[in-house]
């Protein structure tokens, strides 16, 4: 066992509330701001609330910054009728139901399989990651080139929330002492998150992506803390990842959800960019279908 490690079986994660996790945004760097008492997260003047899964009244609706060009967040219960969009998620409702045997019989071989080549770690220290983890980092985004280029010193400060104090959870996975891949996640009022999965090309055989998802959720479902479980918005220009995570146990369910972009804005969102304007609205263009 590495140094700063335990056995994932032993993991469990904490439930921030909705300011812990603001906070802990903000040390990751995201522009935190605050509206109708509630905390939204700005993305060149695109905002959403910070815990992304959270059920606003219809009262805590409104433009939350005057540089603000569209805004979008989940409605609470039984205010669905006022929904004019929806929120496009990859989601697992309830977590204790969540079994090996209800998945595709895919993934259930792929997480068998590195059930026994791997070893799936809790990391609660950063040094294995400080030492191995850019490396991986690297390893993904050069292969699905995609995702943060980072140097070491702002990966060492990306680290910083997770453990000073501890925040969230990370999982790795071990091919013999060598770390081959890694997810973090965080809770946030009962409902957790995937934040990252980072993979190196080869271990890829050895079905590392779906046995860290698996080490994940089997980790929500020992804490208690957790009832739903989000897995990233629907990116419908990549249905092969959409197949993936459906095989994985997380169907696509569009959540009821309240959407304002400004004139102007929202025809060239759909006309320029048709799979980001039906991640923001849940309407699709021609541009953005994709045959599941």
């Amino acid at each position: 066992m590495r140094h700063g490690t335990r056995p994932a079986q032993d993991a469990t994660v904490k439930s921030m509330t909705e300011e812990e996790f603001a906070t802990f945004m903000r040390r990751r760097g995201i522009r935190v701001t605050r509206n109708n008492g509630r905390f939204w997260r700005a993305d060149q003047g695109r905002y959403q609330p910070t815990h992304f899964f959270a059920r606003l009244s219809s009262s805590e609706m409104s433009r939350p910054a005057l540089r603000c060009w569209a805004y979008r967040a989940a409605l609470a219960d039984g205010e669905e009728d006022l929904a004019n969009g929806f929120i496009p998620m990859h989601l697992v409702r309830d977590v204790q139901n969540y079994a090996l045997e209800k998945l595709h019989r895919g993934k259930r071989r792929n997480i068998r399989t590195s059930l026994k080549r791997l070893t799936f770690v809790e990391i609660v220290e950063p040094r294995l990651l400080l030492e191995e983890g850019l490396q991986v980092l690297r390893s993904a985004v050069e292969r699905h080139e995609h995702g943060p280029r980072l140097g070491e010193r702002n990966y060492r400060k990306s680290l910083e929330p997770f453990f000073q104090p501890r925040r969230g959870l990370i999982l790795g996975a071990l091919q013999g002492e060598e770390l081959v891949g890694y997810v973090t996640a965080f809770v946030v009022e009962r409902i957790g998150y995937v934040d990252e999965i980072h993979l190196t090309g080869n271990a890829l055989n050895m079905g590392v992506g779906p046995g860290l998802t698996y080490q994940l959720v089997e980790t929500c479902k020992r804490s208690g803390t957790v009832e739903t479980l989000v897995h990233g918005l629907v990116v419908s220009e990549r249905p092969g990842l959409t197949r993936f995570k459906e095989q994985l146990g997380f169907p696509v369910v569009e959540v009821p959800a309240v959407y304002w972009i400004a004139p102007g804005a929202k025809q060239l969102l759909r006309l320029f960019r048709p799979h980001a304007y039906y991640r923001f609205t849940g309407y699709r263009t021609d541009s953005s279908r994709y045959s599941a």
